[in-house]
């Protein structure tokens, strides 16, 4: 079963999720500021969706989550 919020198909090429490729090839820095303004344009979108905002909320919570693990990681 797909995950739209967790895992999307489609950002996935073989075993290799995309933002796992964008980590590798940015460096600390680039990655956090991603992650933070990836969470900050999920936030934006909610008051302009037409319909159910829930997904985008679910998304803006998973990159903000994924920002804190990184932080937590160093």
């Amino acid at each position: 079963m797909s995950d739209s919020v967790n895992h999307p198909s489609h950002y996935t090429f073989g075993s290799i999720e995309c933002i796992d490729a964008m980590k590798a090839c940015s460096s600390r820095e680039e990655f956090l500021g991603y992650l933070r303004l990836t969470h900050f344009k999920y936030n934006w979108r909610i008051k302009h969706k037409h319909g159910d905002p829930t997904e985008d909320a679910k998304k803006a919570q998973w990159f903000w989550n994924r920002y804190v693990e990184e932080l937590q990681n160093g």
